[in-house]
């Protein structure tokens, strides 16, 4: 279902609040819209953190280098005073603008608008968001790091004046059959424009009508004389001041430049605009006052491989039928590929909507393509001499036999080499963001540290962590409502001065802390445990990463023989599990290499298994099989929260307690499946509670743990790929050859889907190079000349 959400901030801005918000919920099936109202408080640390951001962004972009290559030729003199730009400082500053971010919009005024937005919203919905303000700090905040957007896989943020109508409808005409473009490169001086014409060039029914360079007059002449559905543009561009557009080496015009011809061309039907150049929000906007119902721009300064390939990305995606906003989101989200090269590269894509306009779909404005009739060419096999056409199938069978076997030698050497390792762990990471949505756990808690928490504290510690006197009474206060299971994600290689807390950690039996063992490259000498603790109480905290950062794989145990301060064997989550299935009569064996916990046996991974090539498979190693849900993976609150009464005893009784930090400080951030930037790492104690989680809903709810396809199995696979690749090849149509190709793919990837929501990894990085390799082979053998 479609669906339009309008957010009417209103007046005010960050310093002061936002007193009056009005939100409107419009259905593709009803005329009137549902109403809420609610606020906003004043946040000035916002705006304060999006003024930094912006400063370190330009920073960085001139340091990195970027400027050579972007598509921006005006200086930023208020610079020259940052001498220095750390890309950590700037992480951590993206980082908490999330945060804060989501903590306004989750206050109370505004709380009420989100519960009931999401009382009529389902996952599956197309939604549009229209951010409606006069206020350019508003528009200028990263509202696509709203949590919202996490729950709604198909919704998009799109910014809007707060004032908006309906242009007059163009003059009715009769679909035409292509798309028309006017696409303008400007100045490309230190920029490659020649790019986006190429990705332009390729669209499927487009008439593009091409503007190099033009004089102002030659432009002007364009938008009035013609008619055109899209509008591009590509070269350097600023927002600062006026938005204004280099069409030339020479002349730079504003949009008030062009107002009359922009509005013929608008009355004449364009309905979107692209500007494929810096800093396009000052365009988007003189545009809005225009009524022009959709544009595209990027926020900021933009690389000239940032613009290009998501430029390349949204219009496949738009052109193949998908929504304008769908497009957007894919090509932007698509952007993170680039992100350890560009930073942020994916907060700077942004559609500017007139919220009274319906949104372009790319099949209204031309004719659908109608096939041309294929002229059948009736040839009896009969009428061919027998002995030519059994000579034919003969040499075709050798042909896809030799080019299996060589297209799946290739396949496994490439495996064995580590070189399909990338990508076989990109489309694993696709996989689980696009599996179907689960319930939050129900067994578990999670008790946060927040920057809040820390700053409350201060008095009581230097640490940035939890003080003495704090954990003192959240203990006393979990304790007493009697958990299962108690888990302390937080270092403590100091003694405590505090008797009770002495006492507690000493005694009690159901409170496990941490320890980390050193690491070669990172940390030579670990972290001890809290020296109150006994031996059986101790679990570490080590996770296992993957070449790019990412934790895929869940270490449930070690050699507990080491020399380090952290000689515990078991981690603290398998250490929590079994002391909540140990209280419900569930048997547990264990040892360093399985672990059988009732009719569930956790066997460890090979080093190639799935995927991997030779990963490190010391220990007992499972896949991590994350949840993905709403809502967070368990029930979370504050530190504040609990001490301060608001956490009845029935929340608390007989579940797995967890107390860790989310503090940006604390550097306990980890790159998962659902994203290693900045922005979607997780906090430590979120992954140990996937971990806990994975171990109890396996054994307790039969949900099934994720093992990779075996080794043997997984060259039969490629085998038989690489047979129906050869068979491909031999069709004689092209066409046909491209259809089967792309079906095949389609089958393999979903079956893969389908086998990892049913607990097997079935990797795609062999069977699709087998297929590719044998069809390209067998199609080569087959251009060779037979002798005579």
């Amino acid at each position: 279902m479609e669906r339009l959400l309008v957010l009417n901030l209103g007046n005010g801005d960050l310093q002061t609040g936002l007193p009056s918000i009005i939100a409107q919920l419009w259905e593709d099936t009803t005329a009137q819209p549902m109403q809420m109202a609610g606020s906003l408080p004043a946040v000035p640390e916002l705006a304060r953190l999006m003024s930094q951001w912006q400063t370190l962004y330009f920073a960085l972009y001139a340091h990195l280098g970027w400027r050579r290559s972007a598509r921006d030729s005006f200086e930023f003199d208020d610079l020259a005073d940052v001498r220095q730009i750390s890309q950590a400082e700037f992480e951590s500053v993206c980082q908490q603008l999330q945060i804060y971010l989501n903590q306004w919009l989750n206050s109370d005024g505004f709380g009420q608008i989100q519960r009931q937005i999401r009382t009529y919203l389902s996952p599956d919905d197309r939604i549009r968001i229209a951010i409606a303000s006069n206020d350019g700090s508003l528009l200028q905040l990263p509202w696509h790091l709203w949590q919202l957007l996490d729950d709604y896989p198909t919704a998009e943020i799109a910014l809007s004046p707060a004032e908006y109508a309906r242009s007059q409808p163009a003059p009715a005409r009769i679909k035409p059959a292509q798309v028309s473009i006017l696409a303008i490169l400007g100045n490309s001086h230190g920029i490659d424009v020649e790019y986006d014409r190429q990705i332009l060039s390729q669209l499927p029914q487009a008439d593009i009508h091409w503007l190099i360079e033009p004089s102002s007059e030659q432009l002007q002449a364009q938008l009035w004389e013609q008619k055109w559905d899209l509008l591009f543009f590509a070269g350097h561009s600023s927002s600062q001041g006026r938005g204004c557009i280099q069409i030339n080496a020479t002349e730079t015009l504003t949009i008030d430049r062009l107002k009359y011809g922009l509005k013929r061309a608008i009355a004449n039907g364009l309905k979107l605009a692209i500007f494929n150049s810096c800093d396009g929000l000052g365009l988007a906007r003189d545009l809005a006052e225009l009524r022009i119902p959709q544009t595209i721009v990027m926020r900021q300064p933009v690389p000239d491989r940032v613009a290009q390939e998501f430029l390349k990305t949204f219009l496949q995606t738009f052109s193949a039928g998908q929504s304008l906003y769908y497009s957007v989101r894919e090509a932007r989200e698509k952007l993170q590929l680039l992100e350890s090269d560009f930073p942020c590269a994916t907060w700077l894509p942004v559609i500017c909507q007139n919220p009274a306009e319906p949104a372009a779909v790319w099949a209204d404005w031309c004719q659908p393509k109608i096939p041309a009739p294929a002229i059948e060419i009736n040839r009896s096999v009969s009428a061919l001499p027998q002995r030519n056409w059994r000579k034919s199938v003969s040499q075709s069978i050798v042909s896809i036999a030799v080019g299996s076997a060589i297209a799946t030698g290739i396949a496994l050497a490439a495996k064995s080499l580590g070189w399909l390792q990338p990508l076989e762990l990109a489309i694993y990471d696709r996989s689980i963001q696009t599996r179907p949505i689960e319930p939050t756990d129900p067994r578990l808690l999670i008790v946060t540290l927040t920057d809040e928490d820390v700053r409350a504290q201060r008095r009581q510690t230097a640490s940035g962590s939890i003080s003495d006197s704090s954990l003192d009474k959240l203990l006393q206060v979990l304790v007493t409502a009697q958990p299962s299971a108690i888990g302390l994600d937080i270092y403590r290689d100091f003694e405590t001065t505090l008797p009770t807390l002495k006492s507690e950690l000493a005694d009690n039996d159901r409170l496990f802390s941490i320890c980390k063992r050193p690491d070669v490259q990172h940390d030579t000498t670990g972290v001890a445990p809290a020296p109150e603790a006994p031996p059986e109480a101790i679990g570490f905290s080590d996770f296992v990463q993957d070449y790019d950062g990412a934790v895929r794989r869940h270490l449930i145990a070690m050699d507990s023989k080491s020399t380090s301060q952290c000689r515990s064997g078991t981690a603290l989550s398998s250490l929590l599990a079994m002391r909540y299935l140990a209280d419900r009569d569930i048997p547990i064996q264990f040892s360093q290499n399985s672990l059988q916990v009732g009719k569930q046996s956790l066997a460890p991974l090979a080093e190639n298994a799935g995927g991997y090539a030779a990963q490190d498979a010391q220990g007992l190693q499972v896949m991590l099989n994350y949840r993905r849900t709403a809502q967070g993976i368990a029930q979370t609150v504050t530190l504040q929260q609990a001490l301060s009464g608001q956490l009845p005893p029935d929340t608390i009784k007989d579940r797995i307690i967890l107390i860790g930090s989310i503090n940006p400080s604390s550097n306990d951030f980890w790159a998962t499946p659902f994203g290693s930037g900045f922005p979607q790492k997780q906090p430590g104690v979120f992954i140990h509670a996937q971990m806990v989680s994975q171990i109890l809903s396996a054994v307790q709810d039969n949900r099934p743990l994720l093992y990779p396809v075996t080794f043997p199995h997984l060259i039969i696979f490629s085998i038989g790929s690489a047979i129906i690749g050869g068979a491909i090849a031999s069709i004689r149509t092209r066409s046909g050859q491209w259809l089967l190709l792309g079906g095949s793919i389609a089958i393999i990837y979903g079956t893969a889907w389908l086998c990892l929501n049913h607990g097997l990894w079935l990797p795609m990085g062999m069977p699709i190079l087998s297929l590719a390799a044998s069809s390209l082979l067998v199609s080569a053998s087959r251009s060779i000349p037979n002798p005579a």
